[in-house]
Order: C-alpha cells, then structure tokens, then sequence
C-alpha cells in the first residue's frame, strides 16, 4: 500500500472525505487546521516519513519559563515515534520519524495523526 493509500483510508477513519484532497506519493503533504495550523507528512528515501508541524518560535527569555512543562510533552513516551519521543528544534519545529508500521498502516497512521494533533494543541497552549 502507498503511503497516498494508507493516509487516505487513516482520514476515512478520522471522519474525512479524502476524495476532498489532493497528494502524491513523493511530495510532502501539509493537512492544515484551524486550530495547530499545518501538520506536514514528509517522506523520505524508502518507508520513511517525517511527521511534523510548529509552534511559536521560542525566545530566549521565554525558554526557562517554558522549559518544564515543553519538556514534559516532548520527552512523553509515543509509541509512533521512531526515537520513543519527539523531537523540538529552536525554530519551533516538532516532531520526528514515524515508525514505519505506522507509515503502513492506516489505523496506526489515524491513530499517530490524531495524538501529533493533540499533542501540537497542547504545545501551543503552553503559551
């Protein structure tokens, strides 16, 4: 199955008409909401796909006020993540490689997009 398939038949399952979406097998997807912004599906070379998206890039001041409770929703173990964990970059950047049963599968892909969506409300709520 295609990684277009499997993320066709996830959003079936997350309650979306995927015939209402357009994307490839090779391009990075963006699935953008009105309340995380964009989410990103990324693939790489082989079965690999990044999942991804942002929040409010975090100054130097705010880091230590926000550094405790980012901490702890990154370092939350997720089963879908390659690394265990997320991934949090300066620039606002989030999240990391999918495991490739979850790039393969569309309930494990429903399930990994509705949690990284949680997740990203939460991490823009710390705000």
């Amino acid at each position: 199955m295609t990684l277009k398939e499997t993320l066709c038949q996830a959003l079936e399952q997350l309650g979306a008409n995927s015939s209402d979406y357009e994307f490839d097998d090779h391009s990075t997807i963006v699935m953008s909401f009105d309340d995380v912004g964009d989410i990103y599906l990324d693939p790489r070379d082989g079965e690999q796909v990044w999942l991804w998206g942002s929040i409010e890039e975090i100054g130097e001041q705010a880091r230590s006020m926000l550094a405790e409770p980012l901490l702890g929703e990154v370092i939350r173990p997720v089963a879908h993540w390659d690394a265990g964990a997320m991934v949090l970059r300066e620039d606002g950047r989030v999240g990391g490689m999918l495991q490739a049963e979850y790039a393969q599968d569309p309930s494990r892909l429903a399930e990994a997009l509705q949690d990284f969506h949680q997740c990203l409300a939460r991490l823009q709520a710390i705000r």
